[in-house]
C-alpha cells in the first residue's frame, strides 16, 4: 500500500536510538514535562495581591451588618509567565456564616464574631498556589432578620390657603411589613410616608399614591407605598360682636308716631373664615327693625335684620332676635293734649 511503504520509508530515515523503545520514549517525555510544569511553579515567582474583597455566604435567616477589614491582601506564587497577568479580581475569598455560629452569640446584642482566614477560603486560578492571608482574621458583626408590622404615619410638607385645613386622612393599608436586622427593627414603631405636598391650591380632598420613607439601609418594607386620602376644608368659625345698637326702619306714613326702642342694642354672632371675622370691625355691621307697616299706637314685637358688609360671613344668632318697640303720639312742641 502507498502510505505503508511511504512510512516504512519515512521511518529509515529515524535513527535506530530512537526507534528502539519509541513507546517508552514518548511516555518519559510526557512525565517530564509534567515534571518541569511543576517544578516551575514550585520555584517560580511570588507576588503580593493587594484588595482582594471579602465576600460573606449566609445560610439562614442572617444579616451581615459591617465587618473589617474589607479586603485582604493574598501572598501568591505562580509561574514568571503568569505572575505579571494576576490582579485583585482574580480572586475571591467567600467566608461562609450559618446559623450555628449566631446561636454562639446569642446573648450579645450584636454578634461580634472573630473568623480566620484560611488558604481553602480563597478562590484563586489554577496555576496559583494562595501562600498566605493578611491579615489573617477578621471581626464580622451580624443579626438576625426579623419581620415585624408597624403602623404608618402620613408626612406632609408645605402649607394650606389661607383659613384652609385638613381633616381626616386615611391610609390603605394602614400597616405595612419590615422585614431586616432585629437590632434595628425592633426600635422602629412607625413608619412615614415621603412628604405629601400642600399649597396655594390645594382647596379640595385629594388621593395619592405615596412611598414610604427609608427607615435604614437594611430594613425592606412591605407594600412599599400606600395610598393616602385627605379631607380638605374650609376653617369656619364664629365670632360674637357685643351691643350693637339697632337702628329702626320706618315710612312717612308713620311719621306722626314717635318710636321708642325698649332694648336698644343686640349681641350678634357672625360665622364664616377665621381671617374675615378677625379683620370685621363694629361699623361694618348694622342691626335694624323694620316699622314701616306699624300704622297705629302701641307696642309691637319687631325681628331684628342684619346687615354685614363682609358677603362672606353668615348671621348666626342675634340674641336677642326680636325686640319691642313703642310707637308714641307724635307732639309737637308746645301743643297740649
Amino acid at each position: 500500500m502507498p502510505f505503508l511503504n511511504f512510512f516504512k520509508k519515512l521511518n529509515s530515515f529515524v535513527p535506530y536510538f530512537i526507534r528502539h523503545n519509541f513507546l517508552r520514549k514518548v511516555i518519559a517525555v510526557f512525565f517530564a514535562i509534567l515534571v518541569y510544569l511543576k517544578v516551575s511553579t514550585e520555584i517560580g515567582e511570588e507576588k503580593i495581591i493587594q484588595g482582594v474583597p471579602v465576600n460573606f455566604i449566609t445560610h439562614g435567616n442572617i444579616e451581615i451588618m459591617t465587618y473589617k477589614p474589607k479586603t485582604v491582601n493574598l501572598t501568591v506564587r505562580t509561574s514568571k509567565k503568569s505572575i505579571n497577568l494576576l490582579t485583585a479580581s482574580k480572586f475571591r475569598v467567600d467566608i461562609n456564616i450559618s446559623e450555628d455560629i449566631l446561636e454562639k452569640y446569642k446573648n450579645s446584642e450584636y454578634s461580634h464574631i472573630n473568623i480566620d482566614f484560611s488558604k481553602e477560603q480563597v478562590h484563586a486560578p489554577t496555576d496559583v498556589h494562595v501562600l498566605s492571608v493578611n491579615p489573617s482574621d477578621l471581626t464580622v458583626q451580624c443579626d438576625k432578620n426579623i419581620s415585624k408590622k408597624v403602623k404608618v404615619e402620613p408626612r406632609f410638607e408645605g402649607s394650606l390657603p389661607q383659613d384652609y385645613k385638613y381633616g381626616e386622612v386615611s391610609l390603605t393599608p394602614k400597616h405595612i411589613t419590615l422585614t431586616g436586622p432585629e437590632s434595628i427593627i425592633k426600635e422602629i414603631k412607625t413608619v412615614n410616608t415621603k412628604p405629601i405636598s400642600l399649597g396655594p391650591s390645594t382647596v379640595a380632598s385629594f388621593q395619592v399614591d405615596k412611598k414610604l420613607q427609608q427607615v435604614a439601609p437594611k430594613i425592606i418594607a412591605t407594600p412599599s407605598s400606600v395610598q393616602v386620602k385627605v379631607e380638605i376644608y374650609k376653617a369656619l368659625t364664629t365670632r360674637v360682636f357685643k351691643n350693637i345698637p339697632v337702628h329702626i326702619m320706618s315710612a312717612s306714613s308713620i311719621q306722626n308716631f314717635l318710636p321708642k326702642l325698649l332694648t336698644r342694642a343686640v349681641d350678634i354672632t357672625l360665622h364664616g373664615p377665621k381671617s374675615h371675622l378677625e379683620l370685621l370691625t363694629r361699623n361694618k355691621i348694622k342691626a335694624f327693625i323694620d316699622i314701616s307697616n306699624y300704622n297705629k299706637l302701641g307696642i309691637y314685637e319687631s325681628k331684628v335684620e342684619v346687615w354685614c358688609k363682609d358677603i362672606t360671613l353668615n348671621i348666626k344668632f342675634v340674641e336677642p332676635s326680636y325686640i319691642k318697640v313703642e310707637l308714641n303720639q307724635f307732639k309737637i312742641k308746645g301743643e297740649t293734649t
